[in-house]
């Protein structure tokens, strides 16, 4: 186990989304606003690369009663893009990252719907000229749990795939290939039971990846792996009639080995019961997964597990996202009652209740659930992602708590001097701490010409030259330049002149 010092990260800002109308988005530079009406509310959310910029993007769905949107936000909390849904499509309840085509870059898979109940389309989009540009469209018979759709391989053909589970009137989980310039259906399984979360990785240690599916209303009520197309294994839920929302694959107990992961909730009783939850972990034996621990909550429900580094001490633990027990009378009641709870192996590390602005359980998906632990400011450490309907919360988990995450101060990226040069030019960075930073020069039709810069950087502010030649050490023509910078988590750009 690592012996490094955990960091005590005590820096408060609440991140938010704000709403303003519905023409649009805009937000300051550090703060993220909701506006706080009952009808707007965040359903879909994924974090990852999907600009392909070596940055995070935290990627939102949004309705509020007139329009849905689709909205991009930096690591600053910027909104850097966002398209608005057709009027008869404006639920986007799910949202997935990854090289869904197999073209080496990320695309951005999101389901669109007319409501809980009625059909909907994924929409694929892939970034291109500053804007996420829609690239393929499939059509679903009904909807998409925040928490059952993913992008992975787990056919194990060396090609991705979009793994789609759907629930209601369908019911089912399929998987989506590309081919031919089109995504096409592969492999389905109709289950009969409501799909509330999927993952793909290697839950048995073989080295072969499997399809991890959480299951709820109606029938089978459980947690089951599917080997090359066929389910290998269930688990039914430790309660009765209790749906696992949650599913994850990761080495729970760091001796390098997977194991599985499920939250789960009781939803037997309807409002006003005595419903509890929980989280399971299982593992292979060889023969069988066998449950290594469990933890139920009582009083409370578990509506999503994650499985990550959270405090960076170098070791995993698990982070699960709590919540009461099915309301009765008015749902916004207890809404300060959700919270994280992170264990470390089976013992409960740290947790923290989060304010909810807004739930209404009967509605199915607007509760907290989504639930990532990912390096979203690229600063080497580890953030929590969490959406709680009103809003998004950024967390750092530490030795001590866990608090709301403040960016660190933003870098600054001073102009090229001169900004007319005939030798050389040079181009002041001021980086706020050590990083992975890249420094690029690029002709106007965004043509990669020197790289200047492309490791780990210390904290601190310098000057990098570039004497107007390419990579390969050969002069470039007379003309205009631009320089972009990557670092923590954000890009800025700046322009020369070369003139010979």
């Amino acid at each position: 186990m690592s012996t490094r010092t955990v960091r005590d990260v005590t820096r408060v800002s609440l991140v938010c989304l704000t709403m303003l109308g519905v023409l649009g988005l805009r937000a300051s530079a550090d703060t993220l606003n909701f506006s706080r009406v009952w009808s707007t509310e965040v359903l879909g959310l994924a974090v990852g690369d999907a600009a392909n910029s070596g940055s995070a993007q935290i990627i939102v769905g949004i309705w509020t009663p007139l329009r849905g949107y689709i909205a991009a936000m930096d690591s600053s909390w910027n909104v850097t893009w966002s398209d608005t849904l057709p009027a008869d499509m404006a639920y986007c309840s799910a949202i997935a990252i990854g090289d869904a085509d197999n073209d080496t870059h990320n695309e951005m898979v999101a389901y669109v719907s007319a409501g809980h109940s009625g059909p909907g389309s994924l929409r694929i989009y892939k970034y291109s000229g500053g804007a996420y540009l829609l690239n393929g469209e499939l059509s679903l018979s009904t909807w998409v749990q925040d928490q059952a759709l993913a992008i992975g391989d787990p056919d194990n053909d060396g090609q991705n795939e979009i793994i789609v589970g759907q629930d209601w009137y369908a019911r089912q989980i399929q998987v989506y290939g590309y081919s031919n310039g089109n995504f096409n259906l592969e492999w389905q399984d109709q289950i009969g039971s409501d799909v509330r979360s999927v993952d793909v990785g290697d839950c048995d240690n073989d080295n072969v990846r499997e399809l991890l599916v959480g299951t709820g209303d109606w029938s089978a009520w459980d947690m089951r792996v599917y080997k090359a197309g066929s389910a290998v294994w269930s688990c039914t839920s430790p309660a009765p009639n209790s749906e696992f929302c949650g599913v994850a694959i990761g080495d729970v107990n760091n001796d390098q080995q997977n194991e599985i992961a499920g939250a789960w909730y009781g939803s037997s009783g309807g409002p006003g019961a005595p419903d509890s939850g929980g989280v399971v972990v299982y593992r292979w034996d060889g023969s069988t997964y066998a449950q290594m621990w469990r933890r139920d909550f009582s009083g409370k429900t578990c509506t999503n597990v994650t499985i990550g580094d959270a405090n960076d001490d170098g070791s995993n633990e698990v982070l699960c996202l709590t919540g009461p027990s099915y309301f009765a009378g008015d749902p916004r009641r207890n809404i300060s009652e959700w919270g994280i709870k992170v264990y470390r192996d089976s013992s409960l590390l740290v947790e923290r209740t989060i304010d909810v602005d807004y739930c209404h359980f009967a509605s199915g998906s607007n509760r907290p659930t989504s639930l990532c632990c990912v390096d979203i400011d690229r600063g080497g450490a580890a953030e929590v992602v969490v959406s709680d309907v009103r809003k998004v919360l950024v967390l750092k988990v530490s030795s001590t708590g866990i608090q709301e995450f403040e960016p660190g101060p933003g870098r600054t990226l001073l102009k090229g001097h001169p900004s007319h040069f005939q030798r050389s030019t040079l181009i002041e960075i001021d980086i706020p701490r050590a990083a992975m930073v890249s420094l690029r020069v690029y002709d106007l039709t965004g043509t990669p010409v020197r790289t200047l810069v492309d490791g780990v950087m210390a904290a601190g502010r310098r000057s990098i030259e570039w004497d107007g030649s390419d990579d390969g050490g050969q002069s470039v023509a007379s003309g205009k330049y631009v320089y972009r910078l990557n670092a923590c988590g954000q890009v800025k750009a700046g322009s020369v002149v070369l003139s010979r």
